[in-house]
């Protein structure tokens, strides 16, 4: 696997690694290879794709993993763009429900209902942006723009994504994504990418509105007033979508924190038992390494908290 990254990473400036926290398989195998990865690059963006288990609990040691692999992520990652089981099968239930049923009896969301939700997440994030001559755009090209453009602070780098497509108005899809983010509408927001696709008539629309979408953007998501521009839009011209829309809103906002924080209580909960630690000491993974994990991201979170 390290040979394989080694021959990928180098003729790039930003590097990708999918990961995910719970690592039922492999416990640290992620952060294993994002360690060293920043051992060989230091000079690369190491751009981490993570996503979250569902809290209900999928094992016993899926807190303990993601409290470790947090930790990880900030130390080694540059920016690490965080999926959220639980709120997209909130997302991705809402919309079956509402496309099958208008009633809203309950409709069954298949694991590859999330996993397809991602997936198109990611496409409409990092594929190509065309302009309206179908140029490929210069700008937002590569994943080192989404780290230059959303983690300017090097403490700050949780993303949360939130994406919506539709035949419906802008103002629809926007409504749609805004519902994806935590239940804390308190959260400040330290800056936002906004990535659209759709038709040329519809991109025109986009683009004409963009001021007064911009001002709303900062009220919603309560961006920091110290940011003179927290919003960057990225418009990309696709024909071959025709009425259809595609919007992918990336923040870089304290909301990651309630995440955080309910990882911090439940493994702290647990590590205060002393409960499964010797699974973890077996590999010299010791209580050193978890008091480490338990600052690191107390850390995260206060530096968080103190946007405003």
């Amino acid at each position: 696997m390290q040979d394989v990254s080694q021959k990928h990473t180098k003729p790039h400036y930003c590097y990708c690694l999918h990961d995910v926290l719970k690592l039922l398989t492999s416990p640290g195998l992620g952060c294993a290879l994002l360690e060293r990865l920043r051992d060989d690059y230091p000079a690369h963006l190491l751009l981490s794709i993570a996503v979250a288990p569902f809290a209900s609990g999928e094992t016993p040691l899926q807190h303990y993993n993601s409290l470790l692999c947090l930790s990880w992520l900030q130390q080694y990652a540059d920016a690490v763009l965080l999926f959220q089981n639980d709120l997209i099968l909130k997302h991705v239930s809402k919309s079956a429900a509402k496309a099958g049923d208008p009633l809203g009896t309950s409709v069954s969301v298949s694991m590859e209902d999330l996993n397809g939700h991602i997936s198109h997440t990611l496409c409409n994030s990092f594929l190509p942006l065309w302009s309206s001559e179908r140029k490929r755009s210069a700008v937002f090209s590569e994943p080192w723009e989404l780290v230059r453009s959303l983690c300017p602070n090097p403490a700050l780098k949780y993303i949360t994504p939130m994406h919506a497509q539709s035949s419906g108005t802008w103002e629809q899809l926007f409504t749609t994504a805004g519902h994806q983010r935590s239940a804390a509408a308190c959260r400040h927001t330290l800056c936002l990418a906004v990535v659209t696709r759709g038709n040329q008539v519809s991109m025109k629309q986009f683009s004409d509105s963009t001021n007064s979408t911009e001002k709303r953007l900062k009220q919603l998501y309560r961006t920091v007033e110290w940011n003179p521009f927290p919003v960057d839009f990225y418009l990309s011209h696709e024909p071959h979508l025709g009425p259809q829309k595609m919007l992918t809103v990336l923040a870089n906002s304290a909301h990651i924190v309630d995440y955080i924080e309910s990882v911090l209580q439940r493994a702290g909960a647990m590590y205060k038992e002393g409960a499964y630690l010797h699974w973890y000491e077996r590999y010299g993974c010791g209580k050193e390494t978890f008091e480490e994990a338990f600052d690191t991201l107390r850390e995260v979170v206060s530096e968080y908290s103190r946007l405003q």
